[in-house]
């Protein structure tokens, strides 16, 4: 179940970026990442990372450190 949970959730959201035009962004809040959307719907590092691996998303290339990710995705 977890697994569906996470598709639809992961569906959910790719929609959200490819047809609202909303980002994907990362923060950090008390040292622990927090990945929300542009419309302020939070979403889990687990399913981020799904997002993220997703071909048609892609990287702002706003990274602050080397070897840290991309604080904001779009779909293409």
């Amino acid at each position: 179940m977890s697994r569906r949970l996470s598709s639809t959730t992961v569906t959910w959201a790719l929609t959200a970026m490819r047809d609202h035009g909303d980002a994907l962004s990362l923060t950090y809040e008390n040292g622990e990442p927090v990945w929300r959307l542009s419309s302020g719907d939070r979403i889990s590092p687990r399913t981020a990372q799904r997002i993220i691996s997703c071909v048609d998303v892609r990287s702002s290339n706003d990274v602050l450190f080397s070897g840290m990710p991309a604080q904001t995705y779009r779909a293409r």
